[in-house]
C-alpha cells in the first residue's frame, strides 16, 4: 500500500472543496437564504482556492503560496463562525479579543516565513488556529440549535468537533518533530501528518456539504410554525351574535379584528361596503 502524501491530501481536497462549493453557492443562489449562507458560500469557495496555493509551493514563491494557502484556510474557518453566528441571530463571532490572537497568530506566522524560516513552526500556528475555530463553532452550534434542529445540528457539531481533534493532534505531531531537530518541507512531512492533514480536509468537506442541511431544517421549521400559526383560526368560535366580538381561551370579549390579528398574520383596513353607503351615507354621493 502507498503511502499518503501530502500533495495526495491536498489534490482529494480541492475536489472536495470545489464540490462543496458548487453547492452552497447554488443552494444560496437557489432561494430563499437566511443569514449565514453567503458567509458559508464564500468559506467553500477560500477552501477551494487555497489547495492549488498550497500544492503548488513548488512553483510558486513561498510568500503566496505559504501566506495565501494558509491564510485563505483560516479565513475560511472564521467565516463558517460568523456566518453560524448571523445563522442564529446571535453578537458578533470574532471580538476584539479572538481579532488580537488571530492577529498574533497572523504575526507569528510571518516570522516563521521570513524571519526564521521553520515549516513545522508554521504548521503549528496553522493547526493551532484552526483547530480553535472549529472548536468554537462546534460549540456555537450545538449550545444554540441543538435543541431546535435536532439531529442537522448534532451531526455538524460532531465533524467540527472531530476537525477540532484532527488539527490539534496534527499540532501535537508537527510540535513533536519540530522539538526532536528536525523540520521537514511541507511535503516530506511524516506520514502520520499526512493522514492527520487527509483526515482534516474530508471533515472540512463534509462540514461545507452538510451546513446547506440547517438552511433545509430552518425553513422546514419556519413552514411548520407558519402553518401552526394557520390552524389557531380553525375550529368553532364563539362569537357575540350582536356586537361580533369573539369569546378567547381565557373567556375574554376580543373585538373581532383584534382576535384574528393576534390569531394570524393578517391586518385590516376599514372601509365601506355600497350597501352600508346607501344605508347609512345616502345623501353624501359616495359610490
Amino acid at each position: 500500500m502507498q503511502p499518503i502524501s501530502v500533495s495526495t491530501a491536498l489534490v482529494v481536497g480541492f475536489a472536495f472543496h470545489l464540490l462543496a462549493a458548487v453547492s452552497l453557492v447554488g443552494t444560496w443562489q437557489a432561494g430563499r437564504a437566511y443569514p449565514g449562507l453567503r458567509q458559508w458560500a464564500l468559506a467553500a469557495i477560500l477552501s477551494t482556492v487555497s489547495a492549488p496555493l498550497i500544492a503548488a509551493r513548488p512553483v510558486l514563491p513561498l510568500a503566496l503560496s505559504a501566506i495565501g494557502g494558509s491564510g485563505l484556510y483560516v479565513a475560511a474557518s472564521a467565516l463558517v463562525l460568523v456566518g453560524l453566528h448571523r445563522f442564529t441571530g446571535s453578537g458578533p463571532a470574532l471580538g476584539r479579543g479572538s481579532a488580537l490572537v488571530l492577529a498574533a497568530a497572523g504575526g507569528a506566522f510571518l516570522y516563521f516565513v521570513f524571519a526564521r524560516p521553520s515549516v513545522g513552526a508554521r504548521v503549528v500556528l496553522f493547526s493551532a488556529c484552526t483547530a480553535w475555530l472549529a472548536a468554537r463553532t462546534s460549540w456555537h452550534c450545538l449550545r444554540k440549535l441543538g435543541a431546535a434542529f435536532g439531529a442537522p445540528a448534532r451531526f455538524l457539531a460532531a465533524l467540527l468537533g472531530a476537525l477540532a481533534a484532527c488539527q490539534a493532534a496534527r499540532l501535537v505531531v508537527a510540535a513533536a518533530v519540530t522539538a526532536g531537530g528536525a523540520d521537514p518541507e511541507l511535503f516530506a512531512r511524516t506520514q502520520a501528518e499526512s493522514l492527520l492533514l487527509l483526515a482534516t480536509i474530508v471533515f472540512w468537506a463534509v462540514v461545507l456539504f452538510a451546513l446547506p442541511s440547517l438552511q433545509q431544517r430552518r425553513l422546514m421549521l419556519d413552514l411548520e410554525r407558519s402553518d401552526a400559526q394557520v390552524r389557531k383560526l380553525e375550529g368553532i368560535l364563539p362569537i357575540c351574535m350582536h356586537c361580533k366580538r369573539i369569546r378567547d381561551a381565557g373567556d375574554s370579549w376580543q373585538v373581532l379584528e383584534e382576535y384574528i390579528g393576534a390569531h394570524s398574520g393578517a391586518a385590516f383596513s376599514h372601509c365601506l361596503c355600497p350597501d352600508c353607503v346607501a344605508r347609512y351615507y345616502p345623501d353624501a354621493g359616495l359610490r
